[in-house]
């Protein structure tokens, strides 16, 4: 959740940036992509949480994982 807090603010830093001509405009979408997917991350991990029984939370937090570093590649 820190992490998707923390990335909300890099689009517009790129943006800014962009306009007073210190960095190319090409890093926005690749910031944006990252915001959007750390985003989702602790959204889908908080719900996790919330609909599963704690003996299998480690476990699906891992396949979650996996799958999301799996879906970057």
């Amino acid at each position: 959740m820190l992490a998707g807090i923390s990335l909300a603010g890099l689009p517009m830093i790129a943006l800014t940036l962009h306009l007073w001509g210190w960095l190319a405009i090409q890093w926005y979408y690749p910031l944006s992509a990252l915001n959007g997917m750390v985003s989702s991350f602790s959204v889908t991990v908080v719900s996790m949480a919330d609909l599963l029984q704690q003996q299998h939370r480690t476990t699906a937090v891992g396949y979650l994982s996996a799958c999301f570093s799996v879906g970057i590649m």
